[in-house]
């Protein structure tokens, strides 16, 4: 794979993953997207959190940011700060729905991505 982003192959093999649970398509799209650097500066919950993954002995965090064109970042992270069970924003939300539950979550939680 050509190292640049799609959004579109990252969210259809999200999408899988989670109807799903296979695992096989998911990791090399994983794999290439955590090779990715993108400047984003924007905290919690602008850039938040929609699912830690753990594949094998590979764990993933998947964040998205709003104020970004609600672009994707993939993290290779370590298994002991992966959280694969606590769920994270929606995938399904974009546009202003998921600006709305940006505006409303900042006003009553605190948190990290």
């Amino acid at each position: 794979m050509a190292k640049h982003l799609n959004d579109d192959v990252l969210v259809s093999a999200l999408e899988t993953y989670f109807a799903t649970g296979e695992e096989s398509s998911l990791l090399p799209v994983l794999v290439h997207y955590s090779d990715i650097h993108v400047d984003c500066c924007h905290q919690f919950p602008a850039k938040h959190r929609i699912a830690d993954i753990r594949i094998g002995d590979r764990s993933y965090r998947i964040v998205r940011c709003v104020f970004c064109k609600e672009s994707f970042q993939v993290f290779a992270i370590s298994s002991k700060i992966a959280r694969p069970h606590v769920p994270g924003a929606p995938l399904w939300l974009r546009g202003d729905s998921l600006r709305y539950w940006v505006l409303n979550y900042s006003s009553f939680h605190r948190g990290e991505y």
